[in-house]
């Protein structure tokens, strides 16, 4: 969709981060659907992270990379891919929050 842009960097630095959090997802999520990626497709999950990762800014990125996740989802160990390893992008955000 044309003419619609991403959010700003997190802020991972303003006085009210607990705000900024908030306020930052929100416009994350609204983006996401404004340009409709909400299928829950490994391959939608894949650019929900890199969009996420980019839009966030190197400090997100940074917190990315060292965070660890579960590879048990639903019961299932999932394949590692390209370093994914399962991840969704509603993992990430409970991880951050």
């Amino acid at each position: 969709m044309e003419g619609i842009s991403p959010p700003g960097q997190l802020n991972l630095r303003a006085e009210d981060l607990s705000g900024e959090w908030r306020r930052w997802i929100r416009s994350f999520e609204d983006y996401l659907l404004a340009i409709d990626l909400t299928a829950n497709s490994r391959a939608a999950e894949k650019r929900k992270l890199a969009l996420f990762r980019h839009c966030g800014g190197e400090d997100v990125r940074e917190i990315y990379s060292q965070m660890e996740f579960n590879l048990e989802v639903s019961g299932e160990i999932t394949e590692i891919e390209e370093g994914v390893a399962g991840r969704k992008l509603e993992d990430v955000i409970k991880a951050f929050s």
